[in-house]
């Protein structure tokens, strides 16, 4: 398996309020350039909403995005090449617990994740993503009771 070492700074725990500051921080506002603009649509479906981010503002906290879905890799032992996340499994955190109960958060961290390609395609039959596992490492949550050992070979220090 292969290893990297995070920054501190993109070492945070999967929630829904850090999935959500991450997503109005990405989010395009009045003061965004138009040529930062990228748009994006799950699947080109037009019952789901259009989201405008900033580029540079996802490029800003791809690391982050990569550490909290490495994290559902981690917890659900993924190891196949593809797997798809339905919303049993996206939702779930390393407690065997729901880190969100609402679609709509669960659509944000999609939407962010998908927008940096840490995860590669969406289907719109309820919320199901799949995910290109050779390119995504397992992460800890900062809360695992594993996490100060694991930390150690992972973790800028």
């Amino acid at each position: 398996m292969e290893t990297r070492l995070y920054k501190k700074e993109d070492v945070i725990e999967l929630n829904e309020q850090n999935v959500m500051q991450i997503f109005q921080d990405c989010l395009m506002n009045e003061n965004t350039p138009k040529e930062n603009l990228l748009e994006y649509r799950f699947a080109d479906n037009p019952n789901v909403p259009l989201s405008k981010f900033d580029y540079y503002k996802l490029k800003e906290n791809k690391n982050k995005l990569e550490y909290l879905v490495g994290q559902l890799f981690y917890t659900h032992n993924l190891r196949d090449n593809y797997v798809t996340f339905t919303t049993s499994v996206g939702a779930v955190n390393y407690k065997n617990e729901a880190w969100t109960k609402n679609p709509n958060v669960l659509y944000a961290f999609y939407y962010l994740t998908t927008s940096q390609l840490v995860i590669s395609q969406f289907t719109p039959s309820g919320i199901t993503r799949i995910i290109d596992t050779k390119s995504t490492i397992p992460t800890l949550s900062p809360n695992d009771p594993e996490f100060a050992e694991w930390s150690k070979t992972h973790i800028e220090q």
